[in-house]
């Protein structure tokens, strides 16, 4: 098939992706994303077998994103380690607080549908890692010029990020505000940013 069927490829996660944002994941039909894309329905199913399938591959194709290539800048410049993880975490506090929460509400729909299975977890896990790893080095690297202290990069890493997904969780669910954002992120940053703590 080659560069023809890689393009109609990407258009179908394009405009797929752009239903489940606007739609969740329950309420979307492989009609919706057959209107959406402008193609037939065969079209579509020489892809794609049904709408779970639709959807795991839209995820595959959310794993490089924006927030890496928004560090990657971050790291090049001439901000301090500090600064740089709070405009790692600024732009991660507007994914939260946005009223366009992206793919959200239909991650939280999928995977409490039971539909999920492990080829899904596996694409969420991957860029939960790669957050992981990102923060790791920015810990790593503030330890290194004396504004961070830490015993272990990673555990305060990955305890961040599990911070921040549950705080991504919440917005979608029941709402939170930009105080009690505030508030988780700076208790999390108080465990490394406060250099007169014994660990």
């Amino acid at each position: 098939m080659g560069e023809r069927a890689d393009s109609k490829r990407r258009l179908i996660l394009e405009r797929a992706r752009e239903v489940f944002v606007r739609k969740g994941y329950r309420a979307v039909t492989m009609k919706d994303i057959v209107e959406a894309c402008g193609i037939s329905r065969g079209g579509l199913y020489l892809y794609y077998p049904d709408v779970r399938e639709v959807f795991i591959a839209v995820l595959r194709a959310e794993q490089p994103r924006e927030n890496e290539a928004a560090l990657q800048r971050v790291l090049v410049g001439d901000a301090s380690v500090r600064e740089m993880l709070s405009l790692y975490l600024e732009d991660r506090k507007r994914e939260v607080l946005s009223g366009d929460r992206g793919l959200a509400r239909a991650e939280f729909e999928f995977f409490s549908s039971g539909e999920a299975g492990q080829e899904a977890v596996h694409p969420l896990r991957a860029r939960f890692e790669s957050d992981v790893l990102a923060v790791t080095q920015l810990i790593t690297l503030g330890v290194k010029s004396g504004e961070f202290v830490s015993e272990s990069p990673e555990g305060d890493a990955r305890s961040l990020m599990y911070v921040l997904e549950g705080l991504r969780a919440a917005g979608q669910t029941y709402g939170i505000g930009e105080a009690e954002v505030d508030r988780e992120i700076s208790h999390m940053l108080s465990r490394i940013t406060d250099t007169n703590q014994e660990k």
